[in-house]
């Protein structure tokens, strides 16, 4: 299901807006109880469980709109966060997760991956696209918000 929409934005707004992007779903150590560090290979791998609540629910509310209303029921449970760091840089985040979701009164268990790889080499553009006047007019905090 896609939406196209468009907003007048100034340079504060579009670096928001990249650094809002560029998170997994809003994930953050402090979303979890536990966490470990290891070294493997000269990379530090930073190991998260044990999620709380609110990223539980947020995770739960991401399968199900997807599944735009398919679903009697979604719940997630094994949430864990995986940190690469190499040369004291993030290389990526992983969040995994299953989920158990019932579908015309019957449960299916899925596993689900969300992953974000850095590139230092690259740089993420913000840019007006070719067909733009097929976007509807909308403000800012809403496609902040749709993130």
């Amino acid at each position: 299901n896609t939406v196209k929409q468009r907003a007048s934005i100034t340079d504060g707004q579009k670096k928001e807006l990249i650094e809002k992007a560029s998170v997994v779903i809003g994930v953050g150590i402090e979303n979890f109880s536990a966490a470990t560090l290891d070294k493997i290979d000269g990379e530090q791998i930073i190991t998260c469980t044990g999620a709380d609540e609110e990223l539980s629910i947020r995770l739960e509310n991401v399968l199900l709109s997807q599944l735009e209303g398919a679903a009697e029921s979604v719940g997630v449970s094994n949430v864990r966060m995986l940190i690469e760091i190499d040369d004291g840089r993030y290389e990526s985040v992983k969040v995994n997760c299953d989920y158990s979701i019932v579908l015309s009164s019957k449960t299916y268990s899925v596993k689900a991956e969300f992953e974000l790889e850095y590139d230092y080499d690259d740089y993420v553009r913000v840019i007006v696209p070719n067909n733009a006047s097929e976007y509807g007019f909308t403000d800012f905090e809403s496609i902040l918000n749709a993130v």
